[in-house]
């Protein structure tokens, strides 16, 4: 495996792939916090709305996440540097439609004209398995970067 980059530079795919991860994590956790947060024996209009434009405003963002990492991005990128891994790089790629997927549901969900507070805490819950499954994702995407890119196990972005 070839890394073209000095002992101290990293490959900026590697460092965008990360700090993109850390935007999504932050834009689910913020999410999580306001259907945690709602109200526990109703969920009023005004939550519902920002849990809908929050979901749809997340669902832009994995989608222009995936697209980058799919089409020419940090997954081609790493096939390149080391075609060992092709096949984890599609099944990323595979969770990355569940993921869009599953988010459309709670979506469906939260757009429910009898949106009580069962459904909300379902909301909840739903997302809460979303964003553990998402983090998991990022951590083993971000650790086949790594080794792609022979980048050090230290680094953070």
């Amino acid at each position: 495996m070839n890394n073209i980059y000095h002992i101290h530079e990293h490959n900026p795919y590697y460092v965008q792939a990360v700090a993109e991860h850390r935007v999504l994590h932050a834009a689910v956790e913020q999410l999580e916090h306001l259907i945690a947060n709602g109200p526990a024996t109703v969920a009023t209009s005004g939550n519902v709305a920002e849990a809908r434009r929050r979901m749809g405003d997340l669902r832009d963002l994995l989608r222009k996440h995936f697209d980058q990492e799919e089409a020419g991005g940090y997954l081609e990128e790493a096939i390149v540097l080391d075609p060992k891994t092709a096949p984890q790089a599609a099944q990323f790629q595979r969770q990355h439609h569940e993921f869009i997927e599953f988010l459309d549901s709670m979506r469906d969900l939260a757009n429910r004209s009898d949106l009580d507070c069962k459904s909300w805490k379902s909301l909840g819950d739903g997302l809460s398995r979303f964003a553990t499954q998402l983090n998991a994702h990022e951590v083993a995407e971000n650790a086949m970067l790594r080794r792609a890119f022979n980048e050090a196990p230290d680094f953070d972005g």
